[in-house]
């Protein structure tokens, strides 16, 4: 990837960040699916991991908890290797939110929505390399 390219899509990582902070799950996916679509490296299967984090996000404020837990199982799959690996995002801290949002759904999704009150507000911060 050529420099401008690379300055383009670390700013699009940052901008959906910032979506993904300020609780706009939605609008985080799709700035972060556009940062996905310009990488060609190892770190694609990590932006897709944090595409579908901000999935299951978005999911689970709307109380569609298969939709929620079905995707963030999925981006747990994708984030796990990545672990033990240095990044733009701390990894161990993304997986513990994403562990903590399946584990509140699988508590309470076969009760009745109406009496849920469910707060998806996990951050994720980007570390300038």
């Amino acid at each position: 990837m050529n420099a401008g390219n690379e300055i383009i899509m670390c700013e699009k990582i940052k901008d959906g960040l910032t979506h993904f902070n300020n609780e706009q799950f939605f609008d985080a996916h799709e700035v972060l699916e556009s940062a996905w679509k310009l990488d060609h490296s190892k770190r694609k299967v990590l932006i897709q991991g944090l595409v579908q984090f901000s999935v299951g996000c978005y999911h689970a404020r709307r109380k569609n908890w298969v939709g929620a837990e079905r995707v963030l199982l999925r981006a747990r799959s994708k984030l796990v290797p990545f672990q033990d690996s240095s990044s733009f995002v701390d990894i161990t801290l993304v997986l513990s939110q994403l562990n903590d949002l399946i584990d509140r759904i699988l508590r309470i999704k076969n009760l009745p929505n109406e009496h849920i009150e469910f707060i998806v507000d996990p951050k994720i911060y980007y570390i300038e390399e």
